[in-house]
């Protein structure tokens, strides 16, 4: 899709478009604990309170990612069962508050990712010393392919028949 196209399409809605990491989604078993995730990640960023949490409520969650009260709620179950963030309510009327854990974060990311033997399908561009880009392509015809995302997350592969 060319940037006229995505212009056209984004003057329809009245905000920015959010971004989630997809391995973490793979990680969780739960795109919306990601995008959960990722976004609490971006107004941390922007701005927290002293002790690092950020109040959100449900609607302000709602519009800003698309996810429903039931998608919330499962996000924070998940991100609490592995100690990615704290969360209470606060204030009156009750706001939700979450901070990131970063420390277990950081800590936690590198077992899960091994754990879940997560590769992606298309590596990143690599580089040489030179930092030229290694351009050499090799075309190689295999009757292995992943049948399902449930493949990739269990670190199987089913070949073809």
């Amino acid at each position: 899709m060319s940037q006229a196209h995505q212009k056209k399409i984004d003057k329809f809605f009245k905000q920015r478009a959010i971004a989630y990491q997809p391995g973490l989604a793979i990680i969780f078993r739960s795109v919306p604990a990601a995008i959960m995730l990722n976004q609490l990640l971006y107004w941390h960023m922007k701005g927290s309170r002293k002790d690092g949490f950020i109040f959100k409520t449900e609607v302000e969650m709602f519009f800003e990612t698309g996810l429903t009260r039931t998608m919330q709620s499962g996000a924070i179950k998940k991100l609490l069962e592995y100690g990615f963030i704290d969360y209470k309510l606060a204030g009156i009327p009750a706001k939700k508050c979450y901070r990131v854990n970063f420390l277990n974060v950081q800590n936690q990311l590198p077992r899960l990712k091994e754990t879940c033997n997560l590769k992606y399908l298309n590596p990143p561009v690599t580089y040489d010393d030179n930092l030229r880009p290694i351009t050499e392509n090799t075309h190689r015809t295999t009757t292995q392919s992943t049948s399902s995302i449930g493949s990739i997350l269990e670190g199987k592969r089913y070949t073809k028949k």
